[in-house]
């Protein structure tokens, strides 16, 4: 008699653990995938350099006296620059292969070439490796020389260690690497979707047993997890909810064995039996086992998550000026490429001062951004000169604000902001935003009833809403459609550690009866990343589910810069309608608006 298949993942965690070392950046590298992300590699042919207290334009940059450098090598103090010239020589066994140079300082890198930006590059915006070539051609130039300028600052300014805090005059930063690489575009694929069926397996039991929610900036912070004893037996559970857990998202990750995340891990395991790292010819039977599982398709009620690339970059934080400019062609000339290599992927993009400055340090890159604009995949938003503070200036100022921003787009992107999407903002002016705002104001149902809330959000358009100055709070729906606003988003108000707001989509009426749509992220973040956990997270905490269908979800590295990385997008792109979650789609706020007003009528006010 023939013996009886092995049940499949009899031991859930050891399958699961199994999955994580084939993946794992830490271990087991000598042999597992992700230690075939990179093949073969060499030293760049040769490396110099030069420091300067200054930020100079790049003309200026390369008359300069260049001297030998190597890999280890240390460079600063703080704000200073130093300037990397790298030639380059590709073998010619390369011949076939996607290309890379790897680079990674402490400081933040911007690559030249040609006399252009062509992208940032930031360890800790996880972007450590520039495209010379997706694929090295006979005719293709062997030898070229690039420039790497490096800022002696991080994303975060240059506290001391990592912290967020006041700059340290006397730090120094190192280049620790420095090289020419084949980079393997079917490993970096696997590796994706290894790590989402991982996410799926995991991530509902994970966001769910965590208990309550504290803030921290772009993050959130968790308490400890809940002992089995605490939820074992019925009375058990009952105890648990009664200590504040969300009881609809814990119940959710009880189902160790629901169909989805049992499907997402066994398909994992199937693929690790099937893939062996150093047989790439093992590698599609893989990539189809994958597709398998993200192809299967969803129904007409999932909840849909629009997904708009952004990078904030506060104007004045904790750097300079003259730094905030630079932090702008880092993060936008990446972005840009981007952009063409995902014809989907939009980009949103406030503050006019910023673009200003732009428009006259980097005029090449001015010209692309205008151009991806009005493909309509850069989208300007916000409609002010800046993000400006909502607290102490009165409506005038902020009437001032709209009139130079809105003059600027006009000028140079041809429409001022409201909409955005395959059109610039025309009816939307304030729709994204963030600079502080709070109020004593109320909510009112339609029902007539009442609900007290303490506003704190930060605003793409500028914080609006002001503290302690109810009288501009009071009306500023009314200044907002006067500018020919009718759309309003913000995520900070999620920060607050008070109270919680009652809602995510509604309108705001003011005293006049003037009234905009309303959206705040449910995801409780502008950094967002395009893991399966914060996808879930966004459904789970919106408290709108039964009035829209509908969130935002807004994704990359922020507030000293940095943006979306093609690892977020292909994530994104895996989750767009698999059977199971939510239906992710690469959007534009002017999407998002629209279907939440197609829905609109259920709204609270």
């Amino acid at each position: 008699m023939a013996m009886a298949a092995a049940p499949a993942l009899k031991h859930w965690r050891t399958t699961l653990e199994r999955v994580e070392r084939f993946v794992s950046p830490l271990y087991f590298t000598d042999c597992n995938l992700r230690g075939r992300l990179f093949g073969a590699s060499c030293p760049v042919a040769a490396l110099s350099s030069f420091l300067t207290p200054e930020r100079l334009p790049y003309q200026e940059a390369v008359q300069q006296d260049f001297r030998p450098a190597q890999v280890g090598d240390g460079f600063g103090p703080t704000w200073w620059t130093c300037w990397f010239r790298v030639e380059l020589t590709i073998p010619e066994a390369w011949v076939g292969q996607e290309v890379h140079l790897c680079w990674e300082s402490d400081g933040e890198g911007l690559v030249w070439r040609d006399g252009e930006p062509v992208q940032g590059l930031t360890k800790e915006g996880e972007k450590t490796s520039y495209i010379l070539t997706d694929r090295l051609e006979e005719g293709d130039p062997r030898s070229l020389t690039l420039y790497v300028e490096v800022a002696c600052n991080g994303l975060l300014g240059a506290g001391k260690g990592s912290m967020i805090a006041v700059p340290d005059p006397e730090k120094m930063f190192q280049l620790s690497r420095a090289e020419l690489a084949v980079f393997h575009r079917d490993v970096h694929n696997l590796l994706v979707d290894l790590e989402l069926l991982l996410d799926i397996a995991k991530g509902r039991k994970e966001m769910a047993l965590s208990r309550g929610t504290g803030r921290e900036k772009g993050s959130e912070v968790r308490r400890p997890m809940l002992s089995p004893e605490e939820i074992s037996g019925t009375d058990g559970l009952e105890a648990v909810l009664e200590k504040g857990i969300q009881g609809r998202t814990l119940l959710q990750g009880l189902r160790k064995d629901s169909q989805c995340s049992f499907q997402a891990l066994y398909t994992a395991n199937q693929m690790v039996n099937v893939c062996d790292p150093a047989q790439p010819e093992t590698f599609p039977v893989a990539q189809a086992l994958a597709s398998r599982f993200f192809g299967q398709r969803g129904g007409e009620s999932q909840h849909t998550i629009h997904a708009t690339g952004h990078c904030h970059i506060d104007t004045a934080w904790l750097w300079p000026f003259k730094e905030t400019v630079r932090k702008c062609a880092r993060s936008w000339v990446t972005a840009l490429q981007l952009m063409e290599r995902n014809p989907e992927f939009i980009f949103a993009c406030s503050q006019a001062q910023q673009l200003e400055w732009v428009k006259s340090r980097y005029p090449g890159l001015y010209s692309r951004l205008q151009e991806f604009a009005a493909r309509g995949q850069f989208v300007p938003v916000g409609g002010t000169w800046v993000e400006m503070d909502g607290n102490l200036p009165s409506g005038e100022a902020m009437a001032r604000q709209f009139l130079q921003g809105q003059n600027f787009f006009l000028q140079e992107f041809g429409k001022m902001c409201s909409e955005v999407g395959g059109e610039l903002l025309q009816q939307a002016v304030g729709e994204w935003g963030w600079r502080a705002a709070r109020s004593a104001e109320g909510l009112r149902p339609r029902g007539g009833r009442w609900e007290p809330r303490f506003l704190h959000s930060r605003t793409f358009f500028p914080a609006v809403l002001a503290a302690g100055h109810l009288r501009l709070l009071s009306t500023a729906p009314q200044i907002m459609r006067g500018c020919g606003i009718r759309r309003f988003l913000t995520q900070k108000l999620s920060w607050n550690l008070v109270n919680s707001f009652p809602h995510h989509t509604f309108f705001w009426e003011g005293l006049d009866g003037s009234r905009v749509l309303v959206h705040f992220p449910p995801g409780d973040s502008y950094g967002m990343q395009g893991s399966v956990e914060e996808v879930l997270k966004t459904v789970a905490n919106n408290r709108d589910k039964g009035r829209a269908n509908h969130s935002a979800f807004l994704f990359g590295f922020g507030d000293g810069g940095g943006g979306p990385t093609q690892t977020m997008l292909d994530r994104l792109k895996r989750l767009s309608n698999t059977d199971g979650l939510p239906r992710v789609q690469l959007s534009s706020p002017r999407q998002l608006f629209s279907a939440l007003e197609s829905g609109s009528g259920q709204l609270c006010m």
